[in-house]
């Protein structure tokens, strides 16, 4: 399975990590932890597989909310 050039099954898992950044998924069902806030769903990858600081998620996070229109319901 080759993403944009990188082959997703030979590749170091340096480079598949790094690959797998450029896109999202979203499960059939939605997926979302039913215990956590919007917000908390959305900064959940970015706190676990980044190193960006809270204060950048936060940003992130509501620029994401407000470009879908939920902002006032995270």
């Amino acid at each position: 399975v080759l993403i944009n050039g990188v082959d997703m099954v030979n590749s170091p898992e340096r480079k598949i990590m790094e690959t797998r950044k450029l896109f999202g998924l979203m499960f059939q069902d939605g997926a979302l932890f039913g215990s956590m806030s919007l917000f908390d769903n959305i900064a959940f990858p970015l706190r676990e597989h980044t190193r960006k600081k809270e204060s950048e998620i936060r940003r992130i996070v509501m620029e994401r909310i407000d470009i879908v229109g939920l902002l006032g319901d995270e």
